[in-house]
């Protein structure tokens, strides 16, 4: 009866992961960084790298929220004791810094792109 359980489990999974995968090829391909690497390339006003600056300031923003959305998931490990998983709380921290430091390159590209707009004719 037991293998049968697991069995059926295992099922279970394979067809929520199916559905998962099946959702992500379906999704559409104008993601929020399609077409940042044209604007890049195509850049040459100062609205072009105002415009990319916003798109970093956006992906700051959107990695912070990540940070605190961690740094929120680790303390409720914290406080939940080993009962949620072994080294979960250190394992949501390593996360929000890695994020968090992705969030700072993203600001830095954006005063890159701000500094760049400055210094062409309006």
């Amino acid at each position: 009866m037991t293998s049968l359980r697991q069995w059926a489990i295992v099922l279970v999974c394979m067809a929520l992961l199916g559905v998962a995968l099946a959702g992500c090829a379906s999704a559409p391909t104008n993601s929020p960084s399609s077409g940042i690497l044209e604007k890049i390339t195509a850049a040459k006003t100062r609205s072009d790298h105002e415009a990319i600056a916003a798109y970093y300031d956006q992906e700051a923003a959107n990695a912070h929220a990540k940070v605190d959305e961690h740094r929120k998931m680790a303390q409720s490990y914290q406080d939940n004791g080993p009962t949620k998983g072994p080294n979960m709380a250190a394992h949501c921290n390593a996360i929000a810094n890695n994020v968090d430091a992705v969030a700072k390159a993203f600001e830095s590209m954006a005063a890159s792109h701000r500094a760049m707009a400055e210094q062409m004719k309006p």
